[in-house]
């Protein structure tokens, strides 16, 4: 999975948000405010990190189930499907 190229990530005032530009943007109106765990993923899959290397990795830095971390990173990818943020 690889973001869109026509998304940019922002912080502004602590708060992380991804912009649609481009062609996107006719597409999809507004902003999407994410938490600080979606733009950490974010951040991994810019780097071109896979799905398997991102749970691992987030495992080792939050004190959560697996169970419980899977379903949030589902969750946050799913939207991010959804609102073609990424291919």
């Amino acid at each position: 999975m690889k973001i869109s190229h026509d998304v940019i990530h922002r912080e502004i005032a602590g708060e992380h948000i991804l912009v649609p530009i481009g062609e996107l943007a006719l597409r999809r109106s507004g902003v999407f405010v994410i938490t600080a765990l979606g733009a950490e993923i974010w951040e991994m899959l810019k780097d071109g990190k896979e799905y398997n290397d991102i749970i691992s990795e987030l495992l080792e830095s939050y004190e959560v189930t697996e169970e419980v971390l899977t379903k949030d990173v589902d969750e946050f990818l799913q939207m991010l499907r959804e609102n073609e943020l990424v291919e």
